[in-house]
């Protein structure tokens, strides 16, 4: 009984391509006969039938069809495991960038997103500025306390509270020029100690009033450029960074936590566009903190927006409340 493969004049069992015995794993046959009974067994015909015992005959065309399909598969295989790789590695950078740390208590930060001394327009702002990102990067507990510098209306501020409990301690502090939006209705809502734990501070800049060594953490939202901004119709003089900084140092205790988020100026204008923009250079950010006394933790692209292409005021009716925002976490060293 004729056993053999009958394509190409072969009347005997076919021999392997050389080094193409199996491709992938499922094996490359050298024709239909082959290709669908008996795979296991089956290897492709390598010779020309003219010279059957000659190892270094040529590949029959047949067989270079089936040698040409094996290697495309192989290929396929290699490409697409490549491509999954990327993808699983690209999800768990995602992960990392955009999830609060695994260490940050999040039971704590649910509840103090959903508490009773929130409002509806805090609420609302939710969506864009992703307050468990922020306070999961802080890694605030029960008791702790900490600053909420130039904390304007003290969005944060209630978030913080809700975090550290009634026995922690949050100050929301402004100064003159941003006590002229907020003073009034801070007073109204937290005046009264409406918020346990929640102080009002109005102090200036180039003399913050905060305690040595008494701070958790201290966070700067949006607020940071303006410590580039000069404005003598509003109030604004020229701020001593290395002076401010080095009061949030004092007031922080060792390993104590500086988060700031800020409004993204284009790459290599430093802090120039804080003037006219109301933005600054996140890498100028990230030398002038470190320049201060301050070690590099992390970063979030959390508040991100490639949409935004950092040329217009943050206060445009077509970027605001929208503009690409850093999020630069740092500690005392």
């Amino acid at each position: 009984m004729d056993t053999g493969y009958r394509g190409a004049g072969v009347t005997r069992e076919p021999e392997p391509v050389p080094g193409m015995a199996d491709i992938g794993g499922r094996g490359v046959f050298a024709g239909p006969a082959g290709h669908r009974r008996g795979r296991a067994n089956r290897r492709p015909a390598s010779v020309h039938a003219s010279e059957p015992d000659d190892p270094r005959a040529e590949v029959s065309p047949v067989n270079r069809v089936w040698l040409a399909r094996g290697i495309c598969l192989a290929y396929g295989r290699k490409k697409m495991m490549k491509m999954m790789i990327r993808i699983v590695t690209a999800t768990l950078l995602m992960i990392v960038v955009y999830a609060p740390p695994v260490f940050a208590d999040q039971a704590a930060i649910a509840r103090a997103i959903a508490s009773e001394h929130r409002t509806d327009a805090d609420r609302k702002r939710d969506a864009r500025s992703k307050p468990a990102v922020i306070l999961g990067l802080l890694d605030l507990h029960e008791g702790q306390a900490v600053a909420d510098i130039l904390g304007g209306g003290g969005y944060y501020s209630v978030l913080l509270a809700g975090v550290v409990g009634p026995e922690g301690k949050v100050i929301l502090q402004n100064n003159t020029p941003y006590s002229r939006f907020s003073e009034k209705r801070n007073q109204e809502r937290f005046g009264n100690n409406q918020v346990p734990g929640l102080v009002l501070l109005k102090s200036e800049v180039d003399d913050l009033k905060l305690e040595p060594n008494s701070l958790d953490a201290a966070l700067m939202v949006m607020s940071y450029h303006d410590l580039y901004f000069y404005s003598e119709d509003r109030g604004w003089g020229h701020t001593d960074v290395p002076l401010f900084f080095a009061q949030v140092h004092a007031a922080l205790k060792p390993g104590g936590k500086l988060l700031i988020v800020d409004h993204a100026a284009v790459d290599g204008t430093g802090s120039s566009a804080a003037q006219n923009l109301h933005r600054i250079d996140e890498a100028f950010t990230k030398k002038d903190v470190e320049s201060n006394g301050f070690r590099f933790v992390t970063s979030s692209d959390a508040l991100r927006n490639p949409r935004d292409d950092r040329t217009k005021l943050v206060f445009d009716p077509s970027i605001r409340g929208k503009t690409d925002r850093f999020i630069l976490l740092f500690e005392r060293e």
